[in-house]
């Protein structure tokens, strides 16, 4: 859909480069739901304390953390959604500003 927004803009108007276009729509929208993608992806890892000493997850008071397979399920999850999408948005926004002159 990014694609052919962009195809049709740069059809229409002659002036810019197609790779260019995309790749700016696309880290845009990238940038745009990267705090939501890393809320949710920390969400498993953030736990409070019972007084007998288990705990569970804050967002689902039902999951205990770390011995349930509920939580191992959000643990796993949430480390793919980190090193799938934003590790490697972070590489690029650092590799970016470092080449930056």
């Amino acid at each position: 859909l990014v694609v052919a927004i962009v195809w049709l803009n740069n059809r229409y108007r002659r002036n810019g480069d197609f790779v260019v276009e995309c790749v700016n729509t696309v880290g845009m929208a990238l940038k745009v739901l990267f705090m939501s993608i890393v809320l949710s992806s920390v969400v498993p890892f953030v736990c409070y304390g019972h007084p007998n000493g288990e705990a569970s997850v804050l967002s689902s008071p039902s999951v205990l953390c770390f011995g349930s397979s509920a939580h191992d399920g959000m643990v796993a999850t949430g480390l793919v959604a980190l090193a799938l999408e934003v590790a490697p948005f972070l590489g690029v926004v650092i590799y970016g500003t470092w080449k930056y002159p």
